[in-house]
């Protein structure tokens, strides 16, 4: 797994306890099926030998450094956004070698939210790219309701995120450009469960394959993501509304000439039931399955992304 920054001076490869918990207690189905586990910065790699100079090696539920090159055999993109942007040649280079998950033109496609609304406008909320804050009053006053929504246009993990009254947003500084969004009003939750909360729906796939899912409910604001404050469950697949259903099979014939993705699909029901899509999201959280799944998903979801390798 290839990761932005530098730790080799830490104790641990993972600040994020959820994270560190989760691929300690999974990683024993990789090495169960033969393989080894390194952990690596992207700083790390020399491109001259094709190989990175030094890793994290995970090895019987621990930790250790090694000064021993790696030479991988199945590359694992786990940088952030814009460090991915800055690799993507040589990632579509190493591709032509070996498999790299995610697949690097896929992911550079649909880790700009723009790209996305182009593709998938038909099944988003009215979005709009504004580039200054006359433009936000321009388009804001075309927005249904009293609330909507800023985003940026790279990032992930509910970072940079508004969700407000429109009059506390033209008060605020924002960094343009921005998307603006029409803000779709999911307090009902899922259609045909009896819990009523501002809640959405969020579809893990690999390799266009339904893995598993989960709801996400809204705890004291509007935004659901887990790592801003939201309340996750897992969901069963078969309780997935039908019109949802419809929705991805319409979605996914879009990219579905992508290999070795793995992304999810995250989705808000008006109050007609109609699902509307927030995002799709190239790295989905894999920390939150420790928090939600059990031990068959987790294996589920592990097998699926070696399969699909």
């Amino acid at each position: 797994m290839v990761y932005s920054g530098d730790d080799w001076d830490s104790e641990t490869p993972y600040k994020n306890l959820d994270t560190k918990k989760y691929y300690e207690s999974t990683l024993p189905l990789f090495e169960n099926k033969g393989f080894k586990f390194y952990k690596v910065s992207a700083r790390w790699y020399d491109e001259k030998e094709d190989t990175f100079k030094k890793a994290w090696k995970f090895d019987n539920g621990t930790w250790t450094k090694t000064n021993k090159s790696i030479k991988p055999d199945i590359y694992w993109d786990a940088t952030e956004t814009i460090k991915f942007y800055n690799r993507y040649k040589l990632l579509s280079e190493i591709k032509n070698k070996i498999p790299v998950i995610n697949n690097p033109h896929f992911r550079y496609i649909m880790s700009n939210k723009v790209f996305q609304y182009a593709i998938f406008k038909k099944f988003m909320s009215p979005t709009w790219i504004v580039h200054s804050k006359a433009e936000l009053k321009k388009h804001i006053r075309k927005t249904k309701g009293d609330i909507a929504v800023i985003k940026p246009i790279y990032g992930h993990g509910g970072n940079g995120v508004v969700v407000e009254n429109k009059s506390k947003i033209l008060k605020k500084r924002i960094e343009y450009p921005v998307l603006l969004q029409e803000f779709i009003n999911g307090e009902d939750g899922i259609p045909g469960r009896k819990e009523k909360a501002f809640s959405d729906l969020r579809i893990v796939f690999v390799n266009h394959k339904p893995i598993y899912a989960n709801t996400r409910t809204a705890h004291g604001n509007y935004i659901t993501n887990f790592h801003a404050g939201g309340i996750a469950r897992e969901f069963p697949l078969k309780q997935i509304p039908k019109k949802t259903w419809v929705s991805i099979k319409k979605i996914q014939e879009k990219i579905k000439h992508f290999d070795n993705c793995h992304y999810s699909l995250d989705f808000l029901f008006t109050k007609t039931g109609k699902p509307v899509l927030v995002e799709l999201n190239c790295k989905p959280g894999v920390d939150l399955l420790n928090k939600i799944g059990n031990l068959k998903t987790n294996k589920k979801y592990l097998e699926a992304l070696l399969k699909s390798i």
